[in-house]
Order: structure tokens, then C-alpha cells, then sequence
């Protein structure tokens, strides 16, 4: 939790808002691809899938980040994250779709906290704020919509018990990546006037 702690009081660096970018960047490529179909697979269509993706503006981050920071190192964790998500699509998207609340809820809640100070920290040192933490529609909106969409999911009594688990474990691998994030090295960073 030391990233988180480092982020809430301002100590983070540009580079590690830029790592932790660039490790989302792959998760939420699938979870954006991904989520919608599943989601009507098991019964869901009304949750706003296109107001909560967040494709779009990692990449335009990455764009901003790539010209203010020293090479951006690649996340081992988020790689392995991307590979066991990638076999929950096929063998049990139910719990894929925990990931996909983990992630999204996160954002809506205290990414929201978060997100105002990576881009102070970011404005600090010249860099344009992220759009990552921005949205289209209220965030409470967002939050009802998905936690109702979610409620509605078409689950077995076993496959809801097993989404319930493995949202503790898509919660240790964020963990996992903000661990990764806060024991980075610090190179210099560029700052722009």
C-alpha cells in the first residue's frame, strides 16, 4: 500500500503514474473488449459499457507520459494478471467479470481520490493531467449502473460464490501491482517548463 500512500500525499513520481498506466494499458484492452460480451452472455445488457471504458484515454495518457518520463519499464505482475484473465474468458467468465468489477469500481471510487492526485503531482512537474480517472456521465451514475448490472448477473449459486472469491483475488492483484509500482527505481525524470 505504499504506492497508494505515496500517491494521497503527493510523493509519487511522474514515472510510476506512467508505469502504472502502462501496466493497465493491456488489462483494460480486454476487460473493454471483453466485459460487454460477457455481461450479455449472462444476462446483463444495461450496464454502460462505453462511459466506463478506459482504452481510449490510456492511450492518450500513455502518449502524454511517454514524452515527459525516462523509458517506461514493462510490469511483470500485470502481465501475469493479463494471462490468468485471459484464461478466466474461456473457462470461467463469471469470474473474469470480478476482475472487471474490481477494476471499474475501483476507478469510480477511491481511483476517483487517487486519480486528483496523480494529477496534481503530474501538473507539478509540467505533465498534463490523465484522462484515465475522467468520465462521461456522474460518477454515482457509473456506480449504480454497475453495481445493479452486476446484481443481475444470471449466476448459479456456485458461480456467484465463486465471483465473490475471486474479487478478493482481483483486489491482491492490484495489490501486487501497486507493490511492483512502489519498489520501482527512480531515474530521472524530465520535467517540460
Amino acid at each position: 500500500m505504499a504506492f497508494t500512500k505515496d500517491l494521497l500525499s503527493c510523493k509519487a513520481t511522474p514515472l510510476q503514474i506512467g508505469f502504472l498506466m502502462k501496466a493497465l494499458a493491456p488489462l483494460y484492452q480486454l476487460i473493454d473488449f471483453e466485459a460487454p460480451r460477457i455481461s450479455f452472455d449472462l444476462g446483463v445488457v444495461s450496464i454502460p459499457w462505453q462511459s466506463l471504458s478506459r482504452s481510449c484515454a490510456i492511450e492518450s495518457d500513455l502518449k502524454s507520459l511517454a514524452k515527459a518520463t525516462a523509458e517506461i519499464p514493462t510490469s511483470s505482475s500485470a502481465a501475469i494478471w493479463l494471462e490468468q484473465l485471459k484464461t478466466m474468458i474461456s473457462f470461467a467468465p463469471h469470474r473474469f467479470m470480478a476482475h472487471v468489477y474490481i477494476r471499474y469500481g475501483g476507478d469510480l471510487s477511491g481511483g476517483q481520490l487517487l486519480g486528483k492526485r496523480a494529477n496534481m503531482i503530474l501538473q507539478s512537474n509540467g505533465i498534463q493531467p490523465l484522462e484515465f480517472w475522467s468520465f462521461d456521465q456522474p460518477i454515482s451514475d457509473l456506480q449504480n449502473s454497475l453495481r445493479e448490472g452486476f446484481e443481475k448477473l444470471e449466476l448459479s449459486p456456485i458461480h456467484e460464490n465463486e465471483l465473490f472469491n475471486e474479487a478478493k483475488m482481483a483486489f491482491i492483484s492490484n495489490q501486487i501491482l501497486f507493490e511492483e509500482i512502489a519498489n520501482l527505481s527512480q531515474p530521472n525524470v524530465k520535467k517540460r517548463a
